[in-house]
């Protein structure tokens, strides 16, 4: 399993140059922090001294120092921003191409919604915990050092009473943790809903309105939206809680402290300018305690985002593209025996059929069959259970994937389309198909004239989802990518169901011309398209029932039933 803490911390390391000087920047930061108590004490005690040459040096100092104090600031917060950024952007490019390649039925798992979370909220909260981790250090370390050096220059019994105090509010932070991290879960579990529910509402809005589940729509989102702001609720208690048994503590701290400085100013041994420089520099040691407080509790909400991207991207869920023998076409199929299901639920059960010759081969039977994931079988979208499957009398599994697909010509039931002109949309399949090419296929199917009818023509840009299209116009589209990728075994489903009649002979006409030099497999519900196909399987239940000429299965009761109805 590939462990997420080290491939992502490798792209924090690839930024090293930049932490490194960010680290500088800091830690040149911290030292003119620190000079700075020193600086205003020595300006008290120049103003109970009245010396006025004291005076004006040790301002001129200060101002310097402040002033360099704001710059250090911009330029760590800028560089901060940056690297964070770039960090952020390349864990979320490995991530996504972890989803690109896992296995579908893993991905089936999850609901869109929690795909985007784990992308965008857990991959932030990881990459901050990271850049947290790394600058706080030298942040903490010299801090610690420099307070606790100069705190002891000015009083040791001052010193050994705040270290001795400061500790307790730690203790405030582990009886809390627990808690933060039980928060981080249920908000990271309920912020999945919320956005799938988010997507699912938004990809169907015709569904919507189409039912008038506007205000049922309404009422679950401001449902979700009210779940939310209930643990965020709870979080912010717990927050103030910490915060204020925290500064309770802190309170109870610097009254010690001062109680004891004032002792030791009227016994004459500190002067007014070292009591502030002393509290100055102790509150800049409580900083650091409360920085790695801080750590600790941020620490919780990065173990829950590192154990949900950890379970995203395990190796063995994803797929290795170019692994395997390579083919050039498909020339012949045979499933043996091939089951596939989830859990103990069969979806196809014990699958055997043989196609050696070029044609068109028809799979019919009642929705929810098998049909479409035997397709995706055969694509290994879905790697089957049982069985065997030979593509060209080689395993189906010693055949790279990258391979058997480039094979394969695939019109999927659901449209694929992409936000960007027709032409790019129609070459998907084949990027060197030239225009000529393009628009003489276009012209088969039926969709040329269209096309040409648009402000840009083919340089017309489909809307999201192919909004701006019919649900023909889609189907034709998507069909005139399988004529120009020109492969040898072409899968089509639901190839017709959207066009109308005219349009349909049209396209059936095509799918004969390619079968005489291409196996031609489709799953279709209008079997009057496919009368004619070379063979015709019927699936029942998740198997082959039986198989034969449209004429030879005419007198098979359940395909009668099919084919009447």
């Amino acid at each position: 399993m590939i462990k997420a803490k080290e491939k992502l911390s490798q792209y924090v390391y690839k930024e090293k140059k930049s932490i490194l000087i960010i680290i500088f920047v800091i830690i040149v930061g911290v030292i003119f922090n620190n000079l700075n108590p020193t600086i205003y004490g020595k300006i008290i005690d120049s103003i109970t001294e009245k010396d006025i040459n004291s005076l004006k040096k040790y301002l001129i100092i200060n101002a310097f120092v402040l002033i360099s104090i704001s710059l250090l600031s911009v330029l760590e917060t800028t560089l901060g921003n940056l690297i964070t950024y770039r960090i952020n952007n390349r864990i979320k490019e490995i991530i996504f191409k972890k989803i690109l390649l896992k296995r579908c039925k893993n991905l089936d798992s999850y609901m869109t919604g929690e795909l985007i979370s784990k992308l965008e909220s857990d991959t932030s909260t990881i990459v901050s915990y990271y850049i947290d981790i790394i600058t706080s250090i030298s942040m903490i370390v010299f801090n610690l050092v420099i307070s606790v050096v100069f705190i002891f220059n000015i009083s040791i019994k001052l010193s050994v009473i705040a270290i001795l105090l400061l500790p307790i509010t730690y203790v405030i932070n582990i009886l809390f943790r627990k808690k933060v991290k039980e928060l981080q879960e249920k908000q990271q579990n309920e912020n999945d809903k919320y956005m799938g529910f988010v997507n699912e509402t938004l990809t169907n809005i015709n569904g919507v309105k189409v039912f008038q589940l506007e205000l049922f729509s309404l009422k679950k989102y401001i449902e979700y939206l009210n779940s939310l702001l209930n643990i965020l609720r709870k979080e912010n208690r717990t927050s103030n809680l910490i915060y204020i048994l925290q500064n309770t503590v802190a309170v109870v701290v610097n009254l010690t402290i001062t109680f004891f400085s004032a002792v030791l100013i009227l016994d004459g041994k500190m002067s007014l300018g070292n009591m502030v420089a002393f509290s100055a520099y102790l509150d800049k040691l409580s900083d650091a305690f409360s920085k790695i407080m801080s750590i600790n509790i941020n620490k919780q909400k990065f173990l829950v985002s590192y154990e949900r991207i950890n379970e995203l991207i395990e190796k063995d869920t994803l797929e290795i593209l170019d692994q395997g023998i390579t083919i050039d076409e498909i020339n012949s199929i045979n499933f043996e025996n091939v089951s596939f299901g989830y859990d103990e639920r069969n979806i196809i059960n014990m699958i055997n059929f043989k196609i050696n010759n070029p044609g068109i081969y028809t799979i019919v039977g009642k929705n929810g069959g098998g049909k479409s994931t035997l397709f995706r079988i055969l694509l290994r979208l879905y790697e089957h259970d049982k069985g065997n499957i030979y593509i060209n009398k080689i395993n189906i599994g010693k055949i790279s994937i990258s391979s058997l697909r480039n094979s394969i010509s695939y019109l999927a039931k659901e449209p694929f389309i992409l936000n960007d002109t027709f032409m790019n949309n129609l070459i998907i399949g084949d990027a060197s198909s030239t225009i000529e090419e393009v628009i003489e296929v276009c012209k088969k199917v039926g969709l040329h004239e269209y096309i040409i009818s648009l402000p840009e023509e083919y340089n017309t840009f489909i809307e999201e989802n192919g909004s701006n299209l019919s649900s023909g116009q889609k189907q034709k589209l998507c069909f005139t990518r399988i004529l120009l990728r020109k492969r040898k075994l072409i899968l089509l489903d639901e190839v017709t169901s959207d066009i109308d009649g005219e349009s349909e002979r049209k396209i059936v006409e095509v799918i004969k011309e390619l079968s005489s030099d291409a196996i031609i497999i489709s799953i279709s519900h209008k079997l009057s398209s496919f009368i004619n196909s070379d063979k015709i399987f019927l699936i029942n239940n998740g198997t082959i029932e039986i198989s034969g000429t449209h004429q030879d299965l005419m007198n098979e009761p359940l395909y009668k039933e099919l084919f009447e109805t």
